[in-house]
């Protein structure tokens, strides 16, 4: 793998919102069976909904450096009394002509960072097809604990998810 010299990660704000919205919607138009949203939802959004996406969550952009956004992911901490010690990594997308130059990893441990510390558990779901974000995620310490058969339907077609986590030892001492 070629790295790109120069990458930074850094959490998104509301000024990023331009950026976040392009590089999103790219996303899910591209790779329609790779996200549970949708484009034709999200492309009627205005800008106010990506800025709360970024304001409201933990959103995270790989910056190359010229300043462009070439990699976009999210992860949010459960709220529920008996969940809140698991987290969830949704929304990874790399630009084309950004992969294969370490983003995806970089991201990767930019999220896995923010939560580490602070939860038991990371969760995710990826496309069954999607040999290399598996691998990614495989490389991060992420294992399969389950497959989601028809997760998604997408034009007709039900696609199956992999669902993946990454266990931490911050279990709390029963009292």
């Amino acid at each position: 793998m070629m790295r790109e010299a120069g990458l930074s990660v850094r959490q998104l704000v509301a000024a990023d919102a331009v950026a976040f919205r392009r590089l999103r919607l790219a996303g899910l138009r591209a790779h329609p069976t790779a996200f549970g949203a949708d484009f034709a939802y999200e492309s009627r959004q205005q800008l106010d909904f990506f800025s709360a996406r970024l304001t409201n969550g933990t959103v995270y952009g790989v910056f190359t450096r010229d300043g462009t956004l070439a990699a976009i992911g999210g992860v949010y901490a459960d709220t529920g009394q008996k969940t809140a010690h698991i987290s969830t990594i949704w929304g990874i997308y790399v630009s084309p002509e950004h992969r294969g130059k370490g983003a995806a990893d970089a991201l990767m441990a930019a999220l896995i960072a923010n939560r580490a510390a602070r939860c038991q558990q990371i969760r995710l779901s990826v496309a069954a097809d999607n040999a290399t974000a598996l691998r990614l995620y495989q490389r991060h310490g992420f294992r399969i604990w389950a497959r989601d058969h028809g997760a998604l339907l997408v034009d007709g077609r039900l696609y199956d998810e992999i669902l993946m986590r990454r266990d931490f030892d911050n279990t709390p001492p029963n009292p």
